[in-house]
């Protein structure tokens, strides 16, 4: 295995596990949440709640990105 893929690895592997991942991860399963309450409960329409659950999807991937394009600078550096 070289250090690109070593690097890619381990990258994956800590951004699963991080507080921020985590965090995002935990917000998203509100978006998702309050998506699937505005369809049963508040009668929304199902288009409304698709681009409410894609926007946070987009969103919770810019973040997860973002976090791995830190820590692959990160761990480039040691």
């Amino acid at each position: 295995m070289d250090t690109e893929q070593q690097v890619e690895f381990t990258v994956d592997a800590t951004a699963r596990f991080h507080p921020i991942a985590i965090l995002v991860n935990f917000l998203f399963l509100g978006v998702i949440l309050a998506g699937l309450y505005g369809l049963i409960f508040d009668n929304k329409a199902m288009y409304g709640v698709v681009i409410f659950i894609a926007i946070g999807v987009f969103i919770r991937f810019v973040i997860i990105s973002v976090l791995k394009m830190y820590l692959r600078r990160k761990m480039r550096k040691l």
